[in-house]
């Protein structure tokens, strides 16, 4: 059954009714209970509980799947291969993330802005430039990279060049898939966005290996692995993309479009650089291992990495639920909503990462049983990494206050400073500590990466 209503907004500049938008109620009774759910739990409005909700669930899965793929891979590779496979997977989702070239953060800033006042022609411009801007960039970057790459080979380690040449491919794909992602989770369609590279990409990526070394009973080697993941991507960006163009189209509509790409730009870099200082920041500690420790031990740590991930992601889920309330209300200048949702959004991030946390501490030396018995050491890292992320899970939506308040520049500084600081404690603590100071640097880091942005929001606020 198809039941519509009719969303009239009213342009600031004209004061005319823009075209209605049909708005289709696909599953009412999952989205009353969502509400139902979330209203139990102190989660706030209806639209809030079930976008919380949805990217919460998404996020399990997420984390399930990744999980499930990194002890599969460990359980085919030796531990060698493995760690080459950890590092490539590192390497390449950083340097997607900073192809993005800062719009999969800007689209937070300006398209809920333009919606919720009407301006669609502007909504239309940015959504095509963020999709064709920073493919115009990635690709021609890879391609230098993997030159690069391919005339220093006789000079790097030789497990390395082939499985990183390989993983270059899949920059420009991520990028992309994680740029359609931010458009969705922007207007609250969650689950559009996070599916296909948050599940169907590690599941598929699973599949594939699978089907290569057991099926094909070819070597478990890292290069296969990698390439494995180039081919799921490629299919995850193939299914993502009708279904994003889908949901905004429903919602803004064909017609004009009006660019502003100086305005994007401008806000966008200052974004770039904080995406750059911040994804390297929280992968430093396993792109330094590399350099003191065998593959072997890469694997080990990144093994442990991943699995505190499990907590981690409460608090990455209550960010992107809430950033688009948060936007909306600081566009409508509700002063009131607006600290309401920060409260919410700082409660509902830090209870679910508190009894997470106790529990994987509890289990991890059981747990890490499950990638072979290389990995058990491991438990002992635990409550080193999950330190700093408690910290912020009580700090709440610190970095989406300080992007609708237009402080990018503060962010940027800030990011700046995390990833000095912890480069400089990871070169202090990794020779000596090994990997306990690997953990304990990225923990110290983000603590001082928290209590920085605290002290930008408090200056904001006194503005």
């Amino acid at each position: 059954m198809k039941d519509t209503y009719e969303a009239t907004i009213i342009s600031d500049k004209t004061k005319d009714p823009l075209p209605t938008v049909p708005v289709r109620d696909r599953v009412p009774q999952a989205e009353r209970l969502a509400a139902f759910l979330g209203r139990m739990a102190g989660l706030g409005d209806r639209r809030t509980s079930i976008a919380t909700l949805s990217v919460y669930m998404v996020r399990v899965f997420s984390a399930g799947a990744v999980f499930l793929l990194h002890v599969l891979i460990a359980r085919l590779l030796e531990p060698t291969a493995f760690g080459v496979f950890a590092f490539v997977w590192i390497l390449t989702t950083v340097v997607a993330q900073l192809a993005a070239i800062g719009f999969n953060e800007s689209v937070k800033r300006f398209l809920p802005g333009y919606i919720v006042t009407g301006d669609l022609e502007s909504a239309r411009g940015f959504i095509t430039t963020a999709q064709v801007l920073p493919m115009l960039i990635s690709i021609p970057l890879s391609v230098a990279a993997a030159s690069g790459i391919w005339s220093l080979q006789d000079y790097l380690p030789s497990d390395y060049p082939l499985p990183v040449l390989i993983g270059l491919c899949a920059v420009p794909i991520l990028a992309l898939t994680h740029i359609q992602e931010c458009l969705a989770v922007s207007r609250s369609h969650a689950l559009r966005g996070l599916l296909p590279g948050y599940v169907l990409r590690p599941l598929l990526t699973g599949v594939i290996v699978v089907a290569l070394v057991l099926g094909l009973e070819l070597p478990g080697q890292a290069g296969l692995a990698v390439a494995a993941l180039v081919l799921a991507a490629t299919i995850t960006l193939a299914f993502q993309t009708p279904l994003i163009y889908r949901a905004l189209r429903g919602e803004i509509g064909p017609g004009a479009r009006s660019y502003h790409l100086r305005e994007w730009v401008t806000a966008s870099f200052p974004l770039l650089l904080v995406q750059s200082f911040y994804v390297l920041s929280i992968n430093l500690d396993i792109l330094v291992i590399s350099f003191y420790q065998s593959p072997a031990e890469v694997g080990l740590y990144f093994a442990v990495a991943k699995t505190v991930g499990l907590v981690a992601f409460m608090h990455q889920a209550v960010s992107l639920a809430a950033v688009r309330g948060l936007s909306e209300a600081y566009a409508s200048e509700d002063k009131s909503g607006f600290h309401q949702l920060v409260i919410r959004a700082r409660k509902r991030a830090f209870w679910p990462t508190a009894l997470g946390s106790v529990f994987l501490v509890l289990i991890a030396p059981y747990f890490f049983e499950i990638f072979g018995p290389s990995f058990v050491a491991g438990a002992a890292l635990v409550p080193v990494l999950i330190a700093g992320l408690l910290v912020q899970a009580a700090s709440g939506p610190l970095q989406d206050i300080l992007l609708v308040h237009g402080q990018q520049k503060s962010l940027a500084y800030i990011a700046a400073f995390s990833l000095v600081l912890n480069l400089l404690l990871n070169l202090a603590l990794i020779p000596p500590y090994g990997l306990a100071g690997a953990a304990a640097a990225s923990s110290i880091a983000l603590v001082i990466r928290v209590l920085a942005m605290w002290i930008a929001n408090k200056r904001t606020a006194t503005h």
